[in-house]
This record gives C-alpha cells, sequence and structure tokens, in this order.
C-alpha cells in the first residue's frame, strides 16, 4: 500500500513526520531486481546517472542486447565528446557494473550483453523518455 508523508512543524520548531494511506507517492528510485537472500540483494537505481544511461542505452539498442566489445569501448571513449557526460568511464566500469554489463564470448568474438537487471533498467529508462515526451507535447 503506498503511502504519503506528512510534515508538522512543532512549536520548539522541530519537524515531525506522519503515515496517511491516502494517495501514491512518486519514487525516484526504480527497483530493478528484487532481492532472494542476504547474499543476492534488491538492486535499486536512479534516473540521474548519465553515463550508466548512456551505455545501457546504447548496448539495449544494438540486436539481442549485444555489442562486440570493441564497439562499447569506441563508444565509451566518444563519452567525452558528450555534454551531459563530459568524461571517459574508468578502465573498471565494466566490472563494476557487471549486475547490468557481463561478457560473453561467441566463438572468437568478445560481446557484452545486458544481464536481466541491465534489460530492465534499458525497458525502465525508455519509458522514462516517453513520458518525458507526452509532458512536452502536452505543454
Amino acid at each position: 500500500m503506498q503511502r504519503q508523508v506528512e510534515e508538522h512543524k512543532l512549536s520548539d520548531g522541530l519537524r515531525h513526520l506522519t503515515m496517511n494511506r491516502i494517495e501514491p507517492l512518486d519514487e525516484a528510485v526504480k527497483r530493478i531486481k528484487r532481492s532472494h537472500t542476504g547474499r543476492h540483494p534488491e538492486v535499486r537505481i536512479t534516473p540521474e546517472a548519465e553515463m550508466r544511461n548512456r551505455i545501457v542505452e546504447f548496448v539495449g539498442s544494438k540486436a539481442l542486447h549485444r555489442v562486440k566489445r570493441s564497439e562499447l569501448k569506441e563508444f565509451m571513449k566518444g563519452l567525452e565528446k558528450d555534454e551531459s557526460v563530459g568524461r571517459v568511464p574508468p578502465e573498471g566500469w565494466i566490472r563494476k557494473n557487471s549486475h547490468l554489463i557481463k561478457g560473453v564470448k561467441v566463438g572468437n568474438e568478445r560481446y557484452c550483453k545486458l544481464t536481466r537487471a541491465g534489460r530492465n533498467t534499458y525497458n525502465y529508462l525508455l519509458t522514462e523518455k516517453e513520458k518525458l515526451k507526452e509532458e512536452q507535447n502536452n505543454k
């Protein structure tokens, strides 16, 4: 059940929060992987990470949500020219974000492929872009 947080100022200047079950909240954090046990915690994302968004959109837009590793590295080098990102991701970015992108080998070629959480992130980013377009068209 969704809850709404109400804030009340008390006479001594402190704030007091109460919970009401009235209307749903717009949450800024989206869960892309549910938790199973303590060893497999849930993964949540926010839409503000431009570098991650660009990389996931690039890989997700390709056939089978997979791209050659060399193509991905070239794309990541080109992010420096993008004004919203403005820098090249560090070398260990793919390893640190292994919950989104994993390496696979098909024949002699090495590919980077979106994991299930990566595909969920890609779908979430697509719906967010569609919402923004609708809002701009309604204005």
